[in-house]
């Protein structure tokens, strides 16, 4: 280090007094012509006195840099060392810091929770969560926007914070941990599935996830994959976002297990799940992570069958509508409904009450195998997902077209649709006008009565807003862990601008063509390498399922240009919003809107 350092200066000193030698050369030399225009014969003086100060300055600054030269190289090691202990201090601190989010304070957390006495209410508690949540939700993602590149480019998904777990176990409750992956099991790091021992079983969850919404193909996607001798088939369980015990998720899943556990050679079998309604967090879509509300607004709304069902004078309610509903003339009155009274154990903020989503919960559940796995790769950082996104405005036009009771309700004819899409659109944008877009997205049917009136027609259009969605899971788990695949490419379908009926019926060539290289792409994502051109075949030649085949359209009449312009102008500000989150401006659509 000292000879560094020494080699330096010398290398600067050498430079300054070779600059030095040369500007007293052109200062020796003639005066040019153009230096004459410049400077006159009475200011020769003044110049002369000017250069002379410079010497003299530069000689002042070469020898304060050689005495400090000296002092580096006398005390350069007590000063290293020095900075590297208070770095170390420092990078100890910080650590400590970051484990006071996590740890100590957590342990505050949970040392204040234990001395609470178990008669206090579920109030105080959900209370409790609500607000450390809030700072938790804040110091998480100031976290992850203050992560260094380096950490950024090295670190996958970051592990949920104690606090994020704490909140989970509350709203979830502890024992649904317990009985899906039980403290006392052993994990089985052999297999390629994520497995463990538990009650002198096999326990497995699944290793990949295909994400997406009905109307989509990703049900067929699937199916095809299945056909994969390293894949093992899978069924839409729903288990993550809807309230079933774990022991359902057992008896639903049983088959991939005892697939798996057959024998040595199928440990590296994979198996994935397909819920459609996995991947969407409204409010509605992760019913499991809104029980409380749920148990509340059904407490309420049995309380309100005792009122009368007459309309007051003067009232525009029956007084068993008000009591469910509150005073929809005037939501200051009291009763405040049942809705708004259960949003005070769940409160409607844009992060979604408590700020949990199915994300969240998957992580956690994850990660629980991971805790006690002596170093073994988090498993949550190996999950793969399939991401199939249909155009949202084609999407919503197959839904319309798959589901009798919109029909009923608007009429079985484009008219009814061009009136469904017009009043939802406008619904959606009467929530946004009094609270955010995302905030509406995910608690659209909680805000107010208004809302969860039409909920059931409007759902189909939050579910498009992609990137709305995908924000979640890219807070716990690491873009790379997805493959983002649109569903127009994979099954071949024509631009519906100017596509007629026979069109989707006579699309096989560009459907196989489209399947295959969709396959592919699935197969080196799960680390399943090239597929043969045998096995290709099989896949691809599997007859459609029901979920492929809602994409022809079938009875389903071109969407008129006045909707389709309405629903693109309403989707444009999500599609930018996705296109810049996963990085692949195909996800515009462009091409499939024009």
């Amino acid at each position: 280090m000292r000879f560094e350092v020494l080699k330096f200066f010398e290398t600067l000193s050498n430079q300054l007094s070779l600059s030095k030698c040369r500007k007293q050369q052109q200062e020796t030399q003639p005066t040019t012509k153009k230096r004459d225009t410049y400077l006159r014969v009475d200011d020769m003086s003044a110049a002369l006195w000017y250069h002379q100060r410079k010497s003299f300055l530069r000689s002042a600054f070469i020898l304060v840099l050689l005495f400090s030269a000296t002092v580096v190289i006398l005390f350069g090691d007590v000063l290293f060392l020095a900075q590297r202990n208070s770095s170390e201090t420092s990078t100890s601190s910080s650590a400590a810091s970051f484990d006071d989010g996590v740890g100590v304070s957590n342990q505050a957390v949970a040392q204040d929770v234990d001395r609470k006495e178990p008669t206090e209410s579920k109030q105080v508690e959900i209370e409790e969560i609500h607000g450390k949540v809030d700072v938790m939700e804040e110091n998480f993602l100031d976290e992850s926007s203050t992560t260094t590149t380096t950490e950024t480019e090295t670190t996958k998904a970051s592990k949920l914070t104690q606090m994020q777990k704490d909140a989970l176990k509350k709203v979830v409750g502890a024992e649904f941990f317990d009985d899906l992956i039980p403290p006392d099991y052993v994990p089985q790091t052999e297999y390629k599935s994520p497995c463990w021992s538990a009650d002198d079983s096999l326990r497995c969850l699944p290793f990949f996830y295909v994400l997406g919404h009905w109307q989509s193909g990703g049900q067929d996607l699937i199916g095809r994959l299945v056909k994969h001798p390293e894949v093992v088939g899978s069924r839409h369980f729903h288990f993550w976002n809807e309230p079933r015990p774990p022991r359902e998720y057992w008896q639903g899943y049983g088959f991939a297990t005892d697939t798996i556990r057959k024998n040595d050679d199928s440990k590296d079998l994979i198996f994935g799940d397909d819920s459609p309604g996995t991947f969407a967090n409204s409010w509605s879509e992760s019913t499991r992570l809104h029980l409380s509300f749920a148990e509340d607004v059904k407490e309420c709304w049995l309380n309100c069958q005792e009122k009368p069902n007459d309309i007051p004078d003067g009232k525009t309610q029956t007084e068993r509508r008000r009591c469910i509903d509150g005073d929809l003339e005037d939501q200051n009155a009291e009763p405040i409904g049942c809705g708004r009274q259960a949003m005070k154990n769940d409160p409607p903020s844009e992060l979604g009450g408590h700020g949990m989503s199915v994300p969240h919960l998957m992580r956690y559940a994850y990660d629980i195998r991971d805790e006690n796995a002596r170093g073994d790769e988090s498993m949550a950082s190996k999950l793969k997902f399939i991401l199939l996104l249909r155009e949202p405005a084609e999407r919503l036009h197959d839904a319309f077209w798959h589901y009798d009771h919109y029909q009923k309700h608007f009429g079985a004819s484009e008219d009814g649709f061009d009136q469904f899409a017009t009043e939802m659109t406008n619904h959606f944008k009467v929530c946004e006008s009094e609270h955010s877009a995302n905030g509406c997205a995910r608690r659209f049917e909680t805000y107010h009565p208004k809302f969860e009136a039409v909920f059931f027609h409007a759902d189909q259009l939050i579910k498009n807003m992609y990137s709305v969605w995908i924000e979640r899971w890219f807070q716990v788990f690491d873009k790379e862990q997805f493959l983002f695949l649109r569903s127009e490419d994979v099954f071949g379908l024509p631009n519906p601008v100017s596509a007629t009926p026979s069109d989707y019926e006579n699309n096989e060539k560009s459907r196989k063509l489209g399947m295959s290289e969709a396959l592919q792409k699935v197969a080196r994502h799960l680390n399943l390498g090239e597929i043969s051109d045998a096995l290709m075949e099989q896949m691809v030649e599997m007859p459609e399922t029901d979920d492929a085949r809602v994409l022809k359209k079938g009875k389903m009449s071109p969407m008129r240009k006045e909707t389709r312009a309405l629903l693109n102008e309403f989707y444009q500000p999500f599609l930018v919003e996705l296109a810049e989150k996963i990085g692949d401006e195909a996800f515009m659509w462009d091409d499939f809107r024009r």
